[in-house]
């Protein structure tokens, strides 16, 4: 990949055929309007003998738009985006930061790491890599939805103001981007946020996104079941 420093192997493209989830959001230019959702995907061997990954998309649309229309909505074409998972990765992090790996630095990432170092719980700083030829700007965050939720409150509370402190010092350092920065969580349960957060905006908007997470976090604790004592 052109500026990536990377080339896919057969491998790497069959691991991303195995995790595929029917339903994966497909937004437009990585951003956070969301324009369909993935179907299938597979691995074919193309006419040149290189080695492909095949996907299938559900793709919104109103009923009487045209082809076309729906053809100029998705831009110049369909590109992945993924979190770089090195050797150096805990095994099963309750929570991962990704960050952009063309708008932010080795600098950026090895401070960020060093934020996330000691908060109570496994986490794990790594790129962030989106295949589109111009990508905007993005910080990402994966969350195991159950673990998160038991944790003790002073310790999530403690978890969410540093992570909320390092996104805050990526998002607003200095030069500051000229697009918008997407900033996006997923849980594994499957719920989403996305904020796109504008040049000029300011750190309450990355605010508002961590009281949506808390958000999640306490309606997980909500539908935790209850241990029953069995009749004798």
């Amino acid at each position: 990949m052109p500026g990536r420093d990377f080339r896919f192997t057969r491998e790497h493209l069959q691991l991303a055929v195995n995790n595929f989830q029917p339903g994966l959001p497909m937004y437009r230019e990585h951003g956070t309007q969301l324009i369909g959702v993935g179907v299938s995907q597979e691995l074919r061997q193309g006419d040149d003998g290189e080695w492909e990954v095949f996907g299938v998309f559900d793709i919104y649309a109103e009923p009487d738009e045209s082809d076309e229309s729906v053809l100029a909505r998705l831009g110049r074409g369909i590109s992945p985006a993924f979190l770089a998972i090195e050797e150096d990765a805990p095994k099963n992090p309750a929570l991962t930061l990704g960050i952009d790996s063309l708008a932010f630095t080795h600098q950026d990432l090895k401070e960020a790491r060093a934020a996330l170092q000691e908060v109570g719980v496994t986490t794990y700083v790594t790129w962030y890599v989106q295949l589109a030829a111009e990508p905007q700007p993005a910080v990402v965050l994966h969350l195991a939805q159950q673990a998160l939720a038991a944790l003790p409150p002073e310790v999530w509370t403690q978890l969410m103001k540093t992570v909320q402190e390092a996104v805050v010092k990526l998002i607003f350092r200095e030069p500051r981007p000229t697009t918008p920065t997407v900033l996006r969580a997923k849980f594994d349960s499957g719920d989403r946020l996305d904020v796109s957060v504008p040049p000029d905006a300011d750190p309450e908007t990355v605010d508002s996104f961590f009281q949506g997470l808390s958000r999640v976090i306490r309606a997980s604790r909500s539908r935790k079941p209850r241990r029953r004592r069995a009749a004798k």
